[in-house]
C-alpha cells in the first residue's frame, strides 16, 4: 500500500547526512585555520579531500535511497487486486442476482468515491482514499486518474500529486 511509511523508507539513508558533512569538512576546517602554518596548496588540497569525500557518501546515500526506491516499485507492481463480486458477497455459488445487487453496491461505492474525491485537496487524503478503496483496480484507476489531472492542472505545485503517485 501507498504509505508514508515509504516515504520513510526513501528518506532513511539520508539521516545523519549532517553529522556526514561535519566530519568530511572537519579536518579542512582544522587546516584553513592554520594559514601560517599550511600552505595555500595543502589548504587546497584538503579541501578538495573533503569535497571528494562528502560527495562520495552523497552517492553511496543515494544509491541506497535508489535500491530501497525499486524495492518499492516492485512491491507495488506486484499489487493484486480483489474481484469485485467475490469481495461483496458471502456465499460459494454467485447467482445473477448476487451479482447485480453486488453491482449496485459497487456504483454506490463509486459515487461515494467521486464525491470524496471532490472533496479532497491534501495528496495525504487521496493516500487514505488509496489505501481505503486501492485493492478494487476500478476504484485504483479511478484516484490514480484524478491525482495525474490534478498535478497536470496544478503545475509545478503538483509535485506532490506526483509524489503520492510515486511512492
Amino acid at each position: 500500500m501507498i504509505t508514508s511509511i515509504n516515504q520513510e523508507r526513501v528518506l532513511q539513508p539520508f539521516q545523519g547526512m549532517k553529522d556526514s558533512y561535519n566530519k568530511a569538512m572537519y579536518k579542512y576546517w582544522t587546516v584553513q585555520r592554520s594559514t601560517e602554518v599550511y600552505a595555500a596548496a595543502y589548504i587546497n588540497q584538503a579541501k578538495e579531500e573533503a569535497k571528494q569525500s562528502f560527495m562520495q557518501d552523497k552517492r553511496e546515500r543515494a544509491e541506497q535511497a535508489k535500491k530501497e526506491l525499486n524495492a518499492i516499485y516492485h512491491e507495488l507492481k506486484d499489487w493484486s487486486f480483489e474481484d469485485p463480486y467475490l469481495s461483496r458477497i458471502d456465499k460459494q455459488v454467485i447467482t445473477t442476482e448476487d451479482k447485480v445487487l453486488a453491482e449496485m453496491q459497487r456504483d454506490k461505492e463509486m459515487k461515494l468515491l467521486e464525491a470524496e474525491m471532490r472533496a479532497t485537496e491534501e495528496t495525504e487524503d487521496f493516500r487514505r482514499l488509496l489505501v481505503r478503496y486501492g485493492s478494487d483496480k476500478l476504484f485504483h484507476d479511478l484516484i490514480t486518474a484524478e491525482m495525474r489531472s490534478r498535478a497536470q492542472r496544478a503545475g509545478d505545485k503538483g509535485a506532490s500529486f506526483i509524489f503520492c503517485l510515486q511512492s
